[in-house]
């Protein structure tokens, strides 16, 4: 485990080591990700995330066991920890706090503002660089498959690691950059090439996967778990659903374009359609991933 800190700050303690900052392609609002190049023994990689003032927003701790502790702020000011060991193709909460001590909202909440923290932070990196991280969001609801025993959790992967449980990623990102690098964005605005640049990721995944895809699904809408008109009021949109052969795991990616990001009201969505499509197709218990690909004009 990893040792205690040595400096207390929001209430935590915590070790003194040195860092570097990575700035976020937006910045403006003076939020920071550290990532410190001297982690403590036992630690291989750590982020710490901070709004503008100083505050905690959270923090992950890629341990070199394989499995990662993360820290989130919550609403009340109170700190969750958890914990996740990554085995055998699975992710397996080994501690992780319930639902009913702070609500689901809550929890999705703190752990969508860490995700967006990190996600930003990666959105530095000069571009044909490699990020060395993937952040990502975890749902799971227990053996029972019940609310009462639903988790939260929000932590960064190696891109091997992504790969491992989510075997599509590369695929699916190589095919965005493809996409984006060819459609033109001269006299449209970010959002119609964001429009333009989706329907291009459908109509590719579509003529390789066909409309129909127990596997692979592209741009459609559920309601309810159950596929609907495109658009419906009340329905989500997925853009790439990607059900693991296998395993139990279903990963939901969320494309954005441009200034836009995933908040946690859409990450609550994603998770709960994705959750009721999968178990209407035969998953008893699916386990959700729900991973943003992000790309600029």
């Amino acid at each position: 485990m990893v040792k205690p800190y040595t400096r207390r700050r929001d209430g935590e303690a915590q070790e003194v080591s040195g860092h570097f900052r990575h700035s976020g392609g937006d910045g403006g609002d003076g939020m920071s990700v550290t990532a410190e190049a001297a982690p403590a023994p036992g630690v291989e990689r750590r982020y710490t995330a901070r709004d503008a003032s100083g505050g905690l927003v959270g923090r992950c701790e890629s341990l070199t066991d394989g499995s990662q502790i993360c820290t989130l702020a919550m609403p009340d000011g109170g700190l969750v920890v958890q914990q996740l060991q990554a085995e055998d193709g699975e992710f397996t909460p080994v501690a992780a706090p319930a639902v009913a001590g702070y609500g689901f909202s809550a929890l999705l909440g703190a752990a969508t503002g860490l995700y967006t923290y990190l996600q930003d932070s990666l959105r530095g990196v000069a571009p044909g660089g490699v990020a060395p991280d993937t952040p990502f969001l975890f749902f799971y609801r227990g053996i029972e498959g019940t609310e009462a025993n639903a988790r939260v959790a929000v932590g960064t992967l190696t891109q091997e690691r992504v790969n491992e449980f989510c075997p599509m990623t590369a695929e699916f990102e190589g095919l965005l950059a493809q996409i984006a690098n060819v459609t033109p964005s001269d006299g449209r605005s970010a959002q119609q090439w964001g429009m333009d640049v989706q329907l291009g990721v459908r109509d590719q995944l579509r003529g390789k996967y066909g409309r129909n895809s127990s596997i692979v699904q592209a741009e459609f809408s559920v309601l309810g778990g159950a596929q609907t008109s495109y658009g419906k009021p009340g329905s989500t949109r997925l853009d790439i659903y990607h059900q693991v052969e296998g395993t139990s795991a279903i990963c939901a990616y969320d494309i954005k374009t441009g200034q836009a990001q995933l908040d946690a009201a859409q990450a609550a969505r994603i998770y709960r359609e994705a959750f009721q499509f999968g178990r209407r197709s035969g998953i008893a218990n699916p386990q959700i991933l729900v991973i943003e690909l992000h790309r600029a004009p």
